[in-house]
């Protein structure tokens, strides 16, 4: 009984030997669509990156302790922070579409809700800054109804 020679090893396999019977290639699904061509990272990895940024506002290097601490992965600030830079840039016309179907609307309502920023050219090292949460008011079968929008 002969193994086949496996490339680079100088070795034989015996796991590839067979009798007499054709070996075929191993059938693979295609692989899924990427959202961001190159990645390595996958989709539900990007919208936790980009959840924690925007909602939970974790800077990234807390991501990345998250990251190796919840699963054991070590990915670089600098990967990560690339990610977002490109994952902003592919979302980029849906933001701008949502912004013009707001200014559209017959009223516009804002919430200017207060967030402690951190700056070090301020004292102290944060200052109050405001994030702006825009919504858009409606009539919608004799309601005024409020559709919000992201900021």
């Amino acid at each position: 009984m002969k193994g086949s020679w496996m490339r680079g090893t100088g070795k034989t396999s015996k796991a590839s030997v067979h009798l007499g019977a054709e070996v075929a290639a191993p059938v693979t699904a295609p692989a899924l669509p990427q959202f961001l061509p190159g990645s390595f990272l996958g989709l539900q990895l990007m919208v936790d990156l980009v959840l924690g940024k925007d909602l939970s506002h974790l800077p990234l290097y807390r991501q990345v302790k998250a990251l190796e601490w919840e699963s054991g992965v070590k990915i670089s600030p600098a990967t990560l922070c690339q990610t977002l830079a490109r994952t902003a840039k592919e979302v980029e016309p849906v933001v701008h579409a949502m912004a013009d179907d707001l200014w559209r609307a017959p009223c516009v309502q804002f919430d200017l809700t207060p967030v402690r920023c951190l700056s070090r050219e301020h004292a102290g090292g944060s200052f109050l800054g405001q994030m702006w949460n825009p919504a858009s008011l409606v009539w919608v079968g004799g309601m005024l109804v409020r559709l919000a929008q992201a900021a």
